[in-house]
């Protein structure tokens, strides 16, 4: 077994063959290629929801009225305390 010093010289012996140029360029190239796959992940997922999409809208009429005759209260609650509720 290797005690700690000699573990470190092992480890320094290993990162003394590379400069730290070249360390640098390994490391982009690390981040680079993560990128390349993370955004090839989101373009799949992207093209799977596509797939799937459904149309959202009002099916009545009778139900925008309504939406729109709703009471004073109710739409002081919407755009003012129901943001705030977190807090509460």
């Amino acid at each position: 077994m290797l005690n700690m010093r000699e573990r470190t010289n092992v480890l320094f012996k290993r990162l003394s063959g590379l400069s730290l140029l070249r360390l640098l360029g390994k490391v982009i190239l690390g981040v680079l290629t993560l990128q390349v796959l993370t955004a090839a992940v989101l373009l799949i997922i992207a093209a799977l929801g596509k797939r799937h999409k459904q149309e959202v809208s009002f099916p009545h009429q009778h139900f925008m009225e309504q939406w729109k005759s709703r009471p004073w209260y109710n739409k002081v609650s919407e755009r003012i305390l129901a943001p705030l509720r977190f807090m509460m």
